[in-house]
């Protein structure tokens, strides 16, 4: 079904495929943040173009937070908003960059505030990707992505985030993203590949100099063997320069591969804050994490272990409320934990072993383990 739709003064045609249409149908809808200057351009035209050629059935929208009207009505409750501009952020003396403190011309809270203006479902529950420089860079609980993350939980989104972890760049082939990591090592590599294209930049700047004053002796000289000496000198500096440039871009391009690493597509940096109620909240917190959905079978699996098991035991239903009581806490503490990436996998490896008793029925035994988990967690966290 092809719609045309109005954004700002602008009409555009796109494809929309209504999220009705196929449970698995992605929409993916680009939104430029703040001033719409080249380089937000060309990034949204490169992810736009690159999703364009894959020939799925996943639509494709573009809007902008700077234009009138309602841009994100259009997205639909289980589907992707990426969110592209540049990130702000600080460095530290050995230039590693810090959390970013603006993302276009907004801040975290602010930004999300943007979002709710602009039309953003109430009953959205999709991923938000914040593809921009160092968006996800940062102590937990102090990245930009983690900010917009808490403020749209305040105002009744509970959705997971993905951002970038260092300085970013879009391929203009592909649509991906490539981040240079946030480290004193990325920061070097970074030095190194800035020096690299200085230098690459000087040697392609000779070039025209060089044709410019062979052109100069061409017009002012009369056409003699000394003025023809001269050009010759000049082309054999004009193709020395060539082989050097030739050279020195190749290690421009090898070293922008170690300087800037392919991003992991969608596999999300913080996952969406555990629900105010209801619920498995560290299951929900670590099976995030890995990138699991919703209903995968580890929470379908447990979530039928409290219902079917649990709440039938004596004392289960005061296991339970425990449980919710003390869990919400525990998982906010694990993401201001600097180790928080160790925690989760912790938990969730602790949650497969228990999944794989629950199959083979010795639901005793997973009871114990995950509650064993729990308690571990409260000593640590409470």
């Amino acid at each position: 079904m092809q719609l045309q739709r109005t954004i700002g003064n602008r009409a555009t045609q796109h494809l929309i495929q209504p999220s009705s249409a196929s449970p698995r149908s992605v929409q993916r809808l680009v939104v430029p943040i703040g001033t719409l200057d080249a380089t937000i351009t060309t990034s949204k035209n490169a992810l736009l173009e690159h999703k364009l050629k894959t020939g799925s059935n996943q639509s494709e929208t573009e809007g902008d937070l700077a234009a009138q009207g309602n841009p994100l009505a259009v997205l639909g409750d289980d589907e992707t908003l990426y969110l592209d501009g540049h990130g702000t952020a600080p460095e530290d003396l050995n230039h590693v960059p810090q959390a970013a403190v603006r993302f276009g011309d907004y801040q975290p809270e602010e930004l999300a505030k943007r979002l709710k203006a602009k039309g953003l479902p109430a009953t959205y529950r999709g991923k938000i990707y914040l593809n921009g420089c160092n968006t996800g860079t940062g102590m937990a609980g102090k990245s930009y992505a983690y900010r917009f993350q808490k403020k749209l939980l305040k105002l009744g989104w509970s959705v997971p985030v993905k951002a970038n972890r260092g300085y970013s760049q879009v391929q203009s082939d592909t649509g991906h993203t490539w981040v240079n990591p946030a480290t004193v090592a990325g920061a070097k590599e970074r030095a190194t590949l800035d020096k690299l294209g200085s230098e690459a930049q000087s040697l392609q700047d000779k070039g025209p100099q060089y044709l410019k004053r062979a052109q100069k002796l061409l017009d002012t000289m009369p056409p003699t063997s000394e003025r023809t000496a001269l050009i010759e000198e000049l082309a054999v500096k004009m193709d020395d320069n060539h082989k050097k440039l030739l050279l020195k871009s190749n290690e421009v391009s090898d070293q922008k591969l170690r300087t800037f690493l392919p991003d992991k597509g969608l596999k999300l940096n913080l996952p969406a804050p555990a629900p105010k109620k209801g619920g498995c909240f560290l299951t929900t917190a670590c099976v995030a994490y890995k990138g699991l959905a919703d209903n995968c079978e580890e929470l379908t699996v447990l979530r039928a272990f409290r219902d079917q098991y649990m709440l039938t035991l004596p004392d289960g239903p005061a296991l339970v409320d425990d449980y919710y009581r003390l869990a919400p806490t525990i998982v906010h503490h694990i993401w201001e934990d600097e180790g928080y990436a160790e925690v989760l996998e912790g938990i969730y490896q602790t949650v497969r072993r228990c999944v794989q008793l629950i199959q083979l029925g010795h639901n005793a035994a997973a009871m114990n383990i995950y509650t064993r988990k729990v308690l571990d967690l409260r000593e640590k966290y409470l």
